[in-house]
């Protein structure tokens, strides 16, 4: 048996591969038309490359592929799975890291903490203006309730809010409403949905129209959901309260970075209620042993 490694992940993850009777293929910068696939049984990776039916075609003998993390949307997993191979993932290993930085984020923007602490850094003293927003007693409307989705809300148990939750594809949940609701009586909006062609372009320009409390905006899912150029606008239009950005639309996947910034991209990350950073909500010490050892269950099951 081999598997094919196509990204650095976990020692535990290529240990526990290793210890099923799996020859490594460590090819973590070859590009994806030299990858070794002829002889591979399962084939490992994050987000540098896509999984067409093109590149399962040079794979006959494949039998798994491993995501290390969450989203699947790189994936071809109808064409994989119509092959008899198994698509497989950790979503549940990175989501209380995910929640964390939610949180963290939140708290961070609504505190104006990185605001202050650039201004003390240039020299500046501001203590009105740095006022803060409380979250006891706001309404936090959390769209998408998969894995981080209740997550999130665990970790803001005690933290006297009121919760809305919303699935297209789930029921029976703590404070589970529509999406009008959200967008009717939230102060704070978290999105956790994955990206599919119907969640794309979700969070457009319409819907931030549609909200009746100018709520602070946390997005730690993925950036195709949110377009950033609607997101601004309704934030210069007063449509949104503030910006908790983990992830953009102009990412070019989620390890190589940004591509071609927009016009208004110095005005955005300078505003005092914008706050991003780069795709790491899912990246803590105990997320990635986590996301090994579940894969490494996965692959056990399936071989």
């Amino acid at each position: 048996m081999r598997a094919v490694l196509v990204d650095t992940t976990h020692p535990l993850l290529e240990e526990g591969l290793a210890g099923l009777g799996y020859d490594l293929v460590r090819c973590y910068a070859l590009p994806s038309a030299d990858l070794p696939l002829a002889e591979a049984t399962g084939l490992v990776l994050r987000g540098r490359i896509r999984v067409d039916a093109d590149l399962l075609d040079r794979a006959p003998r494949l039998r798994w592929i491993a995501r290390f993390g969450s989203g699947m949307e790189h994936i071809d997993c109808a064409t994989a799975s119509a092959r008899g191979i198994a698509c497989l993932s950790a979503p549940e290993g990175n989501a209380r890291a995910v929640a964390e930085h939610a949180l963290g984020m939140l708290l961070s923007l609504t505190k104006r903490l990185a605001c202050a602490n650039r201004e003390v850094i240039d020299g500046q003293w501001n203590r009105a203006a740095n006022t803060g927003w409380e979250l006891r007693g706001a309404c936090i409307g959390i769209v998408g309730y998969g894995n981080t989705g209740p997550a999130f809300a665990e970790v803001l148990k005690g933290m006297g809010i009121r919760l809305l939750a919303h699935d297209k594809y789930r029921t029976g949940f703590e404070g589970e409403s529509s999406i009008e609701q959200i967008q009717a009586e939230a102060d704070v909006i978290s999105f956790h949905l994955p990206l599919a062609a119907e969640t794309k372009g979700y969070a457009d320009y319409n819907f931030w129209n549609r909200c009746q409390r100018k709520p602070w905006v946390i997005n730690t899912s993925r950036g195709s959901i949110m377009p950033l150029d609607d997101a601004y606008r309704a934030l210069q239009e007063g449509l949104i309260s503030g910006l908790a950005l983990d992830v953009l639309d102009i990412e070019r996947s989620n390890l190589e970075g940004l591509s071609a910034l927009p016009e208004f991209w110095n005005d955005f990350v300078n505003h005092p209620n914008v706050l991003i950073t780069p795709h790491i909500a899912g990246w803590s010490s105990q997320a990635f042993a986590q996301m090994a050892e579940i894969l490494v269950n996965r692959v056990a099951n399936v071989a």
